[in-house]
């Protein structure tokens, strides 16, 4: 069970908020095919293309059945793997980090068992 997600983030016009945020996001290049590469009990890896420009990705995770979110994850490779993930259905995000700022997330839903 796979689904792609895309975060978008909407502001108030002419906000003095949506003035910077939109500085942190435009022209950013968000990662593409952002997909699960292996599974196993309680562990989940994921690959995607990134952008040359990109200094890095964040990644953070969510979970259904108790709201949980991650901290933020940083690598430099445009690959990671989680372990030790209680079972339950989670929503997996990437975003790819720039000088100028950061790209808009991308998501992939999947479910965790042990």
């Amino acid at each position: 069970m796979l689904k792609m997600i895309i975060l978008c983030l909407f502001f108030t016009p002419n906000s003095i908020a949506q003035k910077s945020l939109q500085f942190y996001f435009n022209n950013c290049p968000a990662v593409t095919n952002f997909q699960k590469t292996g599974q196993s009990s309680g562990a989940i890896s994921f690959a995607w293309n990134g952008n040359s420009s990109a200094t890095g990705y964040i990644l953070v995770y969510t979970r259904q059945e108790d709201s949980y979110s991650s901290t933020e994850f940083f690598t430099t490779n445009s690959t990671y793997s989680f372990s030790n993930l209680p079972s339950g259905h989670y929503t997996f995000y990437v975003a790819a980090v720039y000088v100028e700022g950061r790209s808009s997330f991308i998501g992939v839903e999947d479910i965790i068992e042990n």
